[in-house]
Parts: structure tokens; sequence; C-alpha cells
């Protein structure tokens, strides 16, 4: 058994599920409102012009602009105009399926000296650097330049735009010899922006920005702060004065930092609610001082090495805490006491709980405590053993439950699975558990995978997945089984990964597979 290997089979559905849970979870930026007056009229003839001379100097294969045209554009694609002035105060860009546009950004961009919010995420601006005169348009509020395949360093000019509330520069991460990433320097330019809110420079080249967690921490405003898998190498232990007051969210995954989880400056972020350390290259144990930070709601800790045999008696504070990633964190320890130390209120939200990949052993605890609204259990790839307790089939919200590769034992049947109507992802292979469900049962879910390799469920292929039309993960590698009902090519068409190695299969494949394409 290979915990890792495993574990890549659900990986990609693990991860869906937590980016859409913080997704959902994250706020709205207040700068997309730009102007609660705003409405269609008649815009200014030299503002016109302006966006004549943008169009112009774009790509526009799919005629994304095709409404820039006429004496109102006000009422171009994209375009919104202040009722009070006239004036265009809003430019809205944003590639769409096929609707991207790409080419040069125009310097006529600057005649909208009114403009507060400009976006031109997820376009095809591919070669084109990051214009320095955007520093010159003073009134902007709103700058989103994500997803664009803009290049070079980032003109310092930005640090110019004092009102600015958002600004978004995350880039396409991927190798390809005619792209560079983005980067700065450093982030001195920052310091200026004393009105800014949200930040988000992931895969940003931030190599050289040693002194970043400083320049930061001059942005009493700043709410949201995502710098993921941006070549930080150096964190502090603390600040002298802490000014991150109104911070809600830090991501600074994906970062090797290679020192102590503590002391480290952000543990003083006690308005936070998301915290996001995943594969940072941490070591040693969480610090008690999480306790503080009571407005927590996510925690992500997964890929470091935070050699815990226990979690911190505070985090029984952490009454607000909706998900708790502790995947492949060398957690070690009996899972009865580890689960003890799980928030312990009265009111508690945690709905994702992921100990996959550690060193735990034990058998899972007969109680249930106060863990009732999970939708979400991952302990697999470690040692526990004994049987599944019952409220774990009593969890009537779970949408995953992983328990592959450890040495849990017993029987599962249509009764324990019975509750279970929201489940999407089923993980019991690599056990000793039996599975027994009768042929003719029908679930009450639909699943996109189900893991059972390396089971007891031979010789008959189980008629019960006979229902499962949604699957897209089936692995059943070493399950005994030695025929394909007729069904299978149908109901299983639409996946992406079969695993039937390691089975005593036999006779012939239908004569097409044209249902599998």
């Amino acid at each position: 058994y290979n915990p890792n290997q495993m574990a890549g089979y659900s990986r990609f559905l693990v991860q869906e599920t937590l980016i859409v849970l913080c997704l959902l979870l994250s706020s709205t930026p207040a700068a997309t409102s730009v102007d609660s007056s705003t409405l269609n009229r008649s815009c200014i003839a030299d503002e016109r012009a302006a966006l004549l001379s943008v169009k112009a100097s774009l790509l526009d294969p799919n005629n994304y602009l095709s409404s820039w045209q006429g004496e109102d554009c006000c009422s171009w694609k994209g375009v919104r105009c202040s009722a009070k002035t006239g004036h265009v105060v809003k430019l809205n860009l944003r590639g769409m399926n096929s609707e991207k546009i790409g080419g040069e950004i125009s310097y006529s961009l600057v005649n909208l000296q009114q403009l507060r919010y400009l976006d031109l995420s997820y376009n095809d601006f591919f070669g084109v650097q990051i214009p320095e005169f955007l520093g010159s348009m003073s009134s902007l509020r709103y700058l989103n330049l994500s997803y664009t395949f803009l290049y070079g360093r980032i003109p310092p000019q930005l640090g110019n735009l004092t009102k600015l509330i958002y600004l978004d520069l995350r880039c396409w991460y991927f190798y390809n010899p005619r792209y560079n990433l983005p980067f700065s320097v450093d982030l001195a330019w920052l310091s200026q922006l004393s009105s800014l809110k949200h930040l988000d420079m992931s895969y940003v080249n931030l190599t050289t920005a040693v002194d970043w967690v400083h320049e930061i921490n001059r942005l009493p405003t700043l709410k949201e702060l995502n710098l993921k898998d941006s070549g930080l190498r150096i964190t502090v232990p603390s600040l002298r004065q802490f000014n991150l007051t109104a911070l809600d969210v830090l991501d600074i995954s994906f970062n090797s930092f290679d020192t102590s989880i503590a002391p480290n400056w952000f543990w003083n972020a006690t308005s936070l609610t998301v915290l996001n350390l995943q594969s940072c290259y941490f070591y040693g144990p969480i610090p008690n001082e999480v306790g503080k930070m009571t407005s927590l709601e996510q925690v992500s800790f997964q890929q470091n090495n935070l050699m815990a045999t226990m979690i911190p008696p505070s985090f029984k504070n952490l009454c607000n805490l909706t998900l708790l990633d502790l995947e492949s964190s060398n957690t070690t320890g009996d899972i009865t006491e580890l689960m003890e130390g799980l928030p312990n209120c009265r009111w508690n939200k945690l709905q994702m709980l992921d100990l996959s990949l550690n060193n735990i052993s034990g058998e899972l605890p007969n109680q249930l405590g106060t863990l009732s609204n999970l939708i979400y259990l991952a302990l697999s790839g470690n040692s526990l053993t004994g049987k599944i307790p019952s409220w774990v089939w009593d969890l009537r919200k779970l949408i995953l439950l992983e328990l592959r590769g450890n040495k849990i034992s017993g029987v599962v049947n249509e009764d324990h699975l019975n509750s279970l109507a929201d489940l999407e992802l089923l993980g019991l292979g690599s056990t000793q558990l039996q599975i027994k469900i009768r042929p003719d049962w029908i679930p009450p879910f639909k699943v996109q995978a189900v893991l059972l390799e390396s089971l007891q469920l031979g010789p008959e292929f189980p008629s019960w997945l006979k229902s499962q039309t949604s699957i897209k993960i089936l692995g059943m590698a070493n399950t005994s089984i030695n025929a394909i009902p007729d069904w299978f090519w149908v109901v299983f068409s639409k996946a992406d990964f079969l695993d039937l190695r390691y089975n005593q299969i036999s006779g012939t494949l239908p004569a097409t597979l044209e249902f599998m394409a």
C-alpha cells in the first residue's frame, strides 16, 4: 500500500471541495459597486474616442467588442458611465470562455481619468508587459489584471493609485520558455496604497522581496492577502507594531519558509477567518496562541512538518471553525485524543476535517461529541484500527468519507450507507473491511468517486453500482472480480478514471467502446 499513490485517486475532488468552500466563504469586494447611480447614457466625446482607440489596439477574433460602435458608448458592452457626470467610471472587459481579447493595451486608457473600475482579467495579452501608464489612472479603486498572460516587472508606478481598494495580479503558473512570470523586486510601492483591502499576487515571482512582511504591514485596511506560490523564502517572528488588525484572509501557501511555525508574525492576526499555510515547510508544533484567533473559520496546515502529537488545548476555543486540514502534516498520536482536542462548543460548526496521511493510530471514539455537522471526513493513510463506529454512518450531511489505507475492520452493509444521501466520494479501500451489500440494493446517493481497492468484492461485479451513473473515478483494483457486466460500459461511460487492475477478469470486450468516448 502506497498512501501517496492511493491519495492521488481522490485528491482532485478533495481540492475542488476545499476551493469551492473557500470561495463561498470569501467576501465579494465592495469595490465592484463603483457607483450606485450608474446608468447608460451618451458618453463624453473625448472618452468615446479613447475607447475606440483602445479597441483599435486590441485583437478581438470573436467580436467580443462588436457593440462598440455608434454615439452612445455608455451602452457598449462592459462600459458604464456615471449618471451625474457622464464620465466612464467602469470598464469590465473580463474574458469569458471564447470571448477573449489580446493585442496591446492602449495608452488611450489614461484619457478615462474618472475610471474607477478596470477589469482586464482572463484575456490573452501574451507577451505584453504590464503598462507603466496604469499608475497615472489616479481615480482607480478596482484593478484586476489576473490571468492575462501579461509579463515582466510589475511597475512600481502602481503605488501612485492611492485610492485603490482592490488589486489582483494573479497569473497562470505553468512552464513555457516564451512566458516569464510577472515579478516585483520588492513591495515597497505597496506602502502608498493605504486604502487597499484586497491584494492577490499569487504566482507572481517575489523571490527578491525579502522585506515583504514589513511592507505589507503598512496597509492598515487590508482584509485579504493572497501570496500563494510566490517564491517567498523569508518570514519574521514578530512585528514591533502589528497594523493588520482588519486582516480577514491570509493565504501564503506553497512558499518555502523552512522555519518553525512559531513564533511567527501572523499569530497576532486575531481577526483572521481564513489561514492557509499549506506546503510552507514550517516545522514544530502548532502554538497555543492559535486559540486567541477565535474568528477562524478555515485553517490549513497541510504538508508541513508539525511533529505534533496533539492539537493545542486552545483549539477548543475555535467555535467558528468550519475547516481543519492537517493532511500530511506529520501529526501523530491517538485518534481519540486528537478528536477530543477539536473545538468543543455548543454551537460547533466544524464541517471539514482532514487528518489523512499522518501517523495517527488507535480506534475511532465511540462517541461523536459535537461533530454532527461534518460533511467531509478524511482519515485515510493512517494506522487506525477497530470498527467504524455508528456515529460515522449517522453523519447525514456527509459528502466525502475517506478511510482508505487503515487497519479498520468489520462489516459494511447497505444499512450503514442508507443515511448518506449526499455522499459524493466513498473511500474504504485497502482496509480489512468486508463489504456485504445486497445485489438489489439501490443507494440513496449518486457518488462521483468509489474507491474500494484491495477488498474482497468478487467474483461478481457489485450490482449496486449500476445506479451510479455520475461516477468520475472508480478504483476497484485487486478485488477478485472475474467478469464485467454488459451494463458497465454504459453506466461508467462518463468516468475519467477506471482502475480494475489485478483482477481475474475474462471474456471479450464489447464490439464497440463508443460509449466510453
